[in-house]
Formats: structure tokens, C-alpha cells, sequence
């Protein structure tokens, strides 16, 4: 917690459009080192922590998280309120448990659901492989998409997706 309170403090002396806090990671080394989606295990920290970061960063705030470490909606929920309660403004959601990883399919219907339940705005995540599955999911009910394994292999894409979506709105 302390490092993380460190850095969004001098990240706030710097023009930044905001911080990001990633609760999502499922690798095992950063499980292992407490981090990532490691915090989804220990609410109370992770509610302390966010706390502490929001005290200190005028900037925007957001999350990255998963299903949980279960697939428990309502646990989901709650955590995420009690986030938005600390002054978190965006939520992107990974749709899949941490032990899943990337070995089913992303549940975007989670994303919907958790969309219409906060008062923030909800992100998507995950299965975005292609600009026509980035332009199909931006017409989902999110607000904002996050493609990450795509977009590091084919940094393009979010330019085909642009030409995609003007093809159709021609």
C-alpha cells in the first residue's frame, strides 16, 4: 500500500490524464507478490489502499478487475460500491475469474450487468481480438472498451476499427 500511496503522489505533480490501479492481473508472480488481483482477496486492504491513493491523487482514478476469485455477482457488486464509495471513477471489468485466466470465454454480460448497477462508468475487457470485435463490443453496454493483448500484437487496430465504424456510418 505504501509504494502505491508513494507513486500516486508523485504522479499527481505530474499532467497525467489520471491513475489506474490494475486488481486484475492474474499472473502468478504478481499474486505471489500481493498484487494485481491478489487485492480482490483482501477487500479491506484493497478498500484502505484506494482510500489512501484518493487522498493524495487529484487525478482521475480507476480500477481494473476481474470476476473475483469466484464467480459471486453480488460479491462483485459489493466491492465494486465500496470502491465507487472511495472515490473510484471508472471501472474496467475482465469478465473471467482469476483462476480462468483466458480459458473461457469473457462474460460481457457481467460487464452489462455491473454497467446498470453503478452509478460510475464501466469499461470491457477481454476476447477483443480484431477490429470488428472491438467495433462490435463498443455498441455493447459499456462505456469505455480496454483491448490489451490485440492492441500490443497490432497496434493498428484501433485505426481498422475507426475505418470499420465509418464504413458503416456511410
Amino acid at each position: 500500500e505504501e509504494r502505491l500511496v508513494k507513486a500516486a503522489s508523485l504522479l499527481d505533480q505530474c499532467e497525467c490524464a489520471g491513475l489506474d490501479i490494475n486488481m486484475g492481473c492474474s499472473a502468478p508472480e504478481i499474486i505471489r507478490s500481493g498484487g494485481g488481483a491478489a487485492w480482490m482477496a483482501r477487500e479491506q486492504e484493497a478498500i484502505a489502499m484506494i482510500s489512501s491513493v484518493r487522498a493524495v491523487c487529484s487525478h482521475r482514478l480507476s480500477v481494473k478487475l476481474r470476476l473475483g476469485w469466484t464467480d459471486d455477482y453480488d460479491a462483485l457488486l459489493s466491492f465494486c460500491r465500496k470502491l465507487e464509495a472511495e472515490g473510484i471513477e471508472r471501472i474496467t471489468l475482465h469478465p473471467r475469474t482469476v483462476k480462468e485466466k483466458f480459458k473461457r470465454k469473457a462474460r460481457w454480460e457481467v460487464t452489462g450487468r455491473l454497467y446498470d448497477d453503478l452509478n460510475i462508468p464501466v469499461a470491457g475487457n477481454g476476447d477483443i481480438a480484431s477490429a470488428p470485435d472491438l467495433v462490435w463490443r463498443s455498441e455493447g453496454p459499456c462505456a469505455a472498451l480496454m483491448a490489451g493483448r490485440a492492441a500490443v500484437k497490432m497496434p493498428w487496430l484501433f485505426a481498422e476499427a475507426r475505418a470499420l465504424q465509418d464504413k458503416t456510418n456511410s
